[in-house]
């Protein structure tokens, strides 16, 4: 944990701050030589609320929301819901290697289809017309069933070899390759040839099918610096409960066919659907994209490009759909935005663009009409955001501001929130941290006033020291000590303009034990010995009880 505190959760400090200040008494009587009844209930209430409130510092989620990360000012902001689809998908492994062309079609040429391509040419064929036909037995138990048909023009073959395994396999039920080859003039020879394309499927027991295809018939066939899309179609079993299919397309510039892994990555693009109908007509949907701005390698990064990710919902959503989409460039400049649709013609938007000089800016819309605009100063450690509602809303709009060293060591936050009648809401807070100590202090000035606090504990959090005081005379100064057992000590002074109570408790793992409470009313002095448990206090009914 580290005192770097979230913005929203600055309103919440202030509550605590107000809960710590609170139960000190006005209402005495005369004094006769001891204090007052009304004395002594507030200060078995002062006590209480001490308790109480040690209780909330030592709860790690209470504690974490206090001194949660300050660089995750606005993440909470432009976080969106997770969209968990259970789709069930297999790992594609769409990296370049997979796709090294030279050496896949370098392996094709050796294998089966490939020689089967140099069989005889037969005259007065047509179209589609069986060529060639073998069967194979392989060692691992398939037969291999390897076709050549005839393809246009004449001198083109398609060449397809189909391996099944009769006696069963753990995982496939058959595998195919198929490749469309244009053998020239010189049948019997392989220096004339072009390929024209390349597919390969893979059929597996569950029922789920694979298919790769790799088309560059268009383009003349396979050649040198040429960028060819590989085409993944992934197909679920037929009783799959909700995906309907996978494609993914991968465009790769070949570079040069003879030198195994020098392909690059062009872009790729990524269509998932689902079963049901979306609020469009067409089906539930992932659409992702992925284009750098040049070619990039294997494990290259790219340094700038475009991303996107589109999710078209379920007509029974309350979500229509949810765009994502970055732009950016090599100069670290670019632009990340969210939009969000409604079944109910409300969105949700949000952009974080980023300059040159390093100052990034935000523009955010809630459906509730709310807008929100802010920039943040990368050298200055500076940020601003302001925020408006929608109309008749009260308040009507907040500012929150900050600034923090580099190393976030030391940081400051301000927060205005201006209400419908001019009203001004102000909050401050502040932080630093040394080699041995965390300390966090600041104000809020509300209705009810002014209220200054300070908050401090050594790096391992063993012990805490604050100060709560307001500007109708309360204070309050207490200390924490968390002993090995789990057990704590808890010392304070609360005070006002008539009273004095001083407070003394030991409490054990378990949240029970017994303290002191020493009133001062005046001239009236009296000493209270009480024991309580913490779990019967969670309510106004709880009550410090009394030791005679």
């Amino acid at each position: 944990m580290n005192f770097k505190i979230n913005p929203k959760n600055m309103r919440r400090l202030a509550a605590t701050a107000l809960l710590l200040a609170a139960g000190c008494s006005n209402d005495t009587t005369t004094p006769t030589g001891t204090v007052s009844a009304e004395s002594e209930n507030a200060a078995m209430d002062q006590g209480k609320i001490a308790l109480q409130t040690t209780r909330a510092l030592n709860n790690e989620q209470l504690v974490e929301d206090l001194t949660g990360g300050f660089e995750q000012g606005l993440a909470g902001e432009a976080a969106g819901i997770e969209m968990e689809f259970g789709s069930e998908l297999p790992d594609l492994n769409l990296g370049v290697a997979e796709y090294t062309l030279g050496a896949r079609l370098a392996q094709s040429r050796r294998s089966h289809p490939a020689r089967a391509a140099r069989a005889p040419q037969i005259a007065g064929k047509d179209f589609g017309d069986l060529l060639y036909q073998d069967t194979e037995e392989n060692f691992d138990g398939s037969i291999t069933v390897i076709s050549v048909y005839q393809d246009a023009p004449e001198s083109v073959v398609r060449v397809e070899a189909v391996s099944t395994w009769p006696q069963g396999n753990l995982l496939l039920t058959s595998s195919t390759d198929e490749v469309v080859i244009d053998r020239g003039a010189d049948y019997e020879s392989e220096a004339d040839d072009i390929w024209f394309s390349f597919r390969s499927k893979l059929e597996f027991t569950w029922g789920a099918e694979l298919e790769r295809v790799l088309d560059a018939r268009a383009q003349g066939g396979f050649q040198d610096n040429l960028q060819v899309p590989v085409v993944s179609t992934f197909k679920p079993r037929a009783n799959h409960p909700r995906l309907l299919d996978q494609v993914t397309t991968l465009v790769v510039d070949l570079q040069l066919l003879e030198v195994d892994n020098d392909e690059l990555f062009v872009s790729v693009d990524r269509i998932t659907r689902f079963k049901g109908q979306a609020h469009d007509g067409g089906q539930p949907r992932v659409v992702e994209s992925l284009e750098p701005s040049s070619p990039v390698a294997e494990g290259e990064e790219p340094c700038g490009g475009s991303a996107s990710r589109a999710v078209s919902f379920d007509s029974k959503s309350p979500l229509v759909d949810w765009t994502d989409q970055i732009d950016w460039a090599c100069d670290d400049t670019g632009t990340v935005s969210r939009t969000v649709n409604y079944s109910d013609d409300t969105t949700d938007s949000l952009s974080l663009s980023r300059a040159a000089n390093g100052i990034v800016t935000l523009q955010a819309a809630d459906r509730d009409g709310s807008t929100a605009t802010g920039s943040f100063d990368e050298a200055a450690g500076t940020f601003t955001v302001s925020k408006q509602c929608p109309a008749g809303s009260d308040p009507v709009g907040a500012t929150i501001s900050g600034q923090s060293n580099a190393d976030g060591t030391q940081w400051s936050l301000d927060e205005e929130i201006e209400y419908a009648d001019g009203f001004m809401e102000r909050n401050h807070l502040e932080g630093s941290e040394t080699a041995d100590r965390r300390e966090l202090s600041g104000y809020t000035v509300n209705r009810d006033g002014r209220t200054d606090f300070s908050l401090a504990s050594n790096l391992e959090e063993t012990v805490f020291e604050g100060m709560v005081s307001n500007d109708q005379g309360e204070s309050l100064e207490f200390r924490v000590e968390t002993l090995a057992d789990g057990g704590y000590l808890l010392d304070f002074v609360a005070e006002d303009a008539t009273a004095r109570v001083e407070g003394h408790f030991a409490v054990d793992a378990a949240g029970c034990g017994e303290g002191t409470l020493i009133i001062d009313e005046g001239e009236n002095h009296a000493e209270i010995k009480v024991t309580f448990c913490e779990n019967e206090m969670q309510d106004d009914t709880g009550r410090l009880t009394r030791s005679l």
